[in-house]
């Protein structure tokens, strides 16, 4: 039931309620209390969501991502002279932005150079989108991009963002 959304999964529980209701008035207390308690950790778990305020917010919302997903020695960069890199792994060299315009084909090619010099691909997590330009240079320079949206999860939009990580194909939707 991992891949329901919330409220489905509650709908789910309200109709089990419903059914066990009807049968034995012993049982509706306890059906009453176990569905009560279900539907408190759900929305707790939905309430610990990381919420993306700010570019500080979406690097860690990244960071965390990127862990998730199996990427071994996942850092965050600090300071100015990064070369636009934020978020660094063992194979990765990642640049995060929080806009709120889509990110373009200038970006792209910065991030290609830094990883460059850096000696790992490239990967590109956007709270905006991108342009077409940019996906295109992406693709033809292996560039993985990923959507984040402002709860923290990413979506891989390319072939290449398939291949972060060792769990990649569990946490990203079928492509």
């Amino acid at each position: 039931m991992r891949f329901l959304p919330w409220w489905v999964r509650i709908a789910f529980l309200l109709a089990l309620l419903g059914i066990v209701w009807q049968s034995d008035p012993r049982t509706q207390f306890s059906a009453v209390a176990v569905f009560s308690m279900i539907v408190l950790l759900l929305l707790a778990r939905r309430l610990r969501r990381p919420r993306i305020r700010g570019w500080q917010d979406a690097e860690i919302a990244a960071a965390r991502w990127l862990r998730k997903a199996g990427c071994r020695r996942v850092s965050l960069t600090g300071g100015s002279a990064d070369g636009g890199i934020d978020v660094v792994t063992a194979e990765w060299a990642v640049q995060v932005k929080h806009t709120t315009k889509r990110v373009g084909r200038p970006a792209v090619q910065q991030l290609v150079g830094a990883a460059l010099t850096l000696d790992r691909s490239p990967a590109l997590f956007s709270t905006s989108g991108f342009s077409a330009p940019a996906c295109a240079y992406a693709i033809e320079h292996h560039v993985a991009l990923f959507e984040l949206d402002l709860h923290g999860r990413a979506r891989g939009l390319n072939r290449q963002a398939r291949r972060v990580g060792k769990r990649t194909r569990r946490l990203l939707p079928g492509r």
